[in-house]
């Protein structure tokens, strides 16, 4: 009996042990599906805030247009044809000047093309051939292509006048008299005539009759020739006949 009871106390012993452990086990399972669903929740909170934020635009500077300082005209009087040197000067506070546009009277105008960067001078030249009185203005464009206004002091006045013009009379060309020319007279001394000389008769040597010297040393060669052919011959028989 006592046993039994041993046994019995084991089992229950264990029994309670294992649930235990399950029930602790079930509690960190929960505690943990709990906090990995508050996170999320959070996350998703999170985005949905940062998606309703909408972001703020930068504004874009806007362009100061350019300023016209001051149009200098040399000469601002003066005659037919009438040079002129034309100054434009321009500032721009947040850009560069790019052209200046040159007005010269009515609907006349002319754009030079030049960059001077913020603060500059563009420099042209014109002619009037007509007289009158010509208003001359100018304006300055910055690289935004902005034109700035026509202020007083970029606008003059021209004034040409016609050159006087000298009436001289006509010179007389006086009438030239022709006289007719008299002939020279010229004198031709005769010219000697040359009287050639007879050319001399080259008369032809006679050439003597009979032979010459070099056909006369050839007949002496080959008698020669003949009488040593002679007596070797016969030299040759008188030794043939002794040994006989």
């Amino acid at each position: 009996m006592k046993a039994k009871r041993k046994i019995s106390k084991k089992i229950n012993k264990k029994s309670s042990f294992n649930l235990s452990l399950f029930l602790i086990l079930l509690v960190s399972v929960t505690l943990s599906v709990i906090a990995v669903a508050q996170s999320g929740r959070s996350t998703f909170e999170l985005r949905k805030r940062a998606d309703e934020i909408t972001p703020t635009a930068t504004p874009t500077p806007k362009n100061v247009l350019p300023t016209c300082l001051g149009l200098s005209v040399s000469p601002l009087i003066g005659k037919t044809p009438l040079e002129l040197t034309l100054s434009c000067a321009g500032v721009d506070g947040n850009n560069d000047i790019t052209a200046a546009e040159f007005g010269l009277g009515g609907d006349q105008k002319r754009t030079v093309e030049k960059s001077v960067g913020q603060y500059g001078t563009i420099i042209t030249r014109v002619r009037y051939d007509k007289a009158g009185s010509y208003v001359v203005t100018c304006r300055v464009r910055d690289n935004n292509n902005e034109w700035s206004n026509i202020p007083s002091n970029c606008s003059n006045t021209v004034n040409v006048s016609l050159s006087q013009t000298i009436v001289t009379k006509p010179m007389v060309t006086p009438t030239p008299t022709y006289e007719e020319p008299k002939p020279t007279l010229i004198l031709e001394s005769p010219t000697p005539t040359m009287t050639s000389a007879p050319l001399p008769t080259i008369t032809p040597t006679p050439t003597k009759s009979g032979m010459s010297q070099e056909t006369l040393f050839m007949i002496g060669r080959i008698v020669l020739i003949s009488i040593v052919t002679i007596l070797v011959g016969l030299l040759l028989k008188k030794l043939i006949d002794g040994n006989e």
